[in-house]
Parts: structure tokens; C-alpha cells; sequence
């Protein structure tokens, strides 16, 4: 018995979670804004890390050309960070790209699903009617025999 409330409970909770997941499922035209404005940040970012790469890249050529010091050590490090940037809001972009065509596949599984599921279900309510009719003709032929 309290199996069975435990995994009544544990069933329960599960529907519940599915229904709000489901429910905060963004539609497609909602995803495709908001990948839209993701690319847009990301190609606002890479032009000014890219901005940043010549801006420190000339400083660290002029202060070497000038005079080898610590502020030419620290110019350098800034465009070394630039360009990891960089390279890292390309892989963003990337990722972005690629994640575009699996969060399609993935939707459209999802309608599939959801209409085979609509099958079930139909099929389910036809074989309860049938099962009743069942149940009503062999209880009339049972009277019937009697």
C-alpha cells in the first residue's frame, strides 16, 4: 500500500513537471527572435573585440618600437585577451548556428509526439466503448441463458 502512494505520488509530480515544461516551451517564432538577438549581441561583440585587437595591437607595436617596458608586457597581454575573446564569440556564433538545426529536428519530434499521442488516446476511448459493449452483450446473454 505504500508503494503504491509513493509511486502515485512520484507520477504525479512527474505529469506536473511535464505540464509546466510544456507549458514554458517557447514557440517557434519566439525562438527564432531570440536566436535573431542573440547573433546580433554576439556580432555587436566581435566588432569590438575586433576594435580592440588593432587598438593593441598599435600600442604594443609603438611601445616596443619606443621603449621595451612593463606597459608594453601589459598592452600585450590586453590583446592577447582580445583575441581569446574573439575566438570565443566565434565559438558562440557557431554553437548558435548549429544549435538552430537541432532545436528544430527537436520541435518537430515534439509535434510528432504529440499527435501520436492524440492517436493513443483516441484509440483508448474506442476500445473502453467496445470493451463496455462487451460487457453489455455478455451480461444480456447471460441473463439470456439463465
Amino acid at each position: 500500500m505504500v508503494v503504491l502512494i509513493g509511486s502515485q505520488g512520484i507520477l504525479i509530480s512527474a505529469f506536473i513537471i511535464g505540464v509546466i515544461t510544456n507549458n514554458l516551451q517557447f514557440t517557434t517564432t519566439e525562438n527564432y527572435f531570440i536566436k535573431f538577438v542573440e547573433q546580433i549581441q554576439l556580432n555587436k561583440e566581435l566588432k569590438h573585440q575586433s576594435s580592440n585587437i588593432i587598438k593593441h595591437g598599435l600600442k604594443t607595436w609603438i611601445l616596443k618600437a619606443v621603449h621595451p617596458s612593463l606597459s608594453h608586457i601589459k598592452s600585450n597581454r590586453k590583446l592577447l585577451a582580445s583575441i581569446k575573446m574573439k575566438n570565443r564569440i566565434k565559438h558562440q556564433q557557431q554553437q548558435l548556428a548549429n544549435a538552430d538545426d537541432s532545436h528544430t529536428a527537436i520541435s518537430s519530434l515534439m509535434n510528432n509526439k504529440q499527435a501520436l499521442d492524440q492517436q493513443l488516446q483516441s484509440i483508448k476511448t474506442i476500445l473502453l466503448k467496445i470493451d463496455k459493449k462487451l460487457t453489455t452483450t455478455t451480461t444480456t446473454t447471460n441473463a439470456i441463458s439463465t
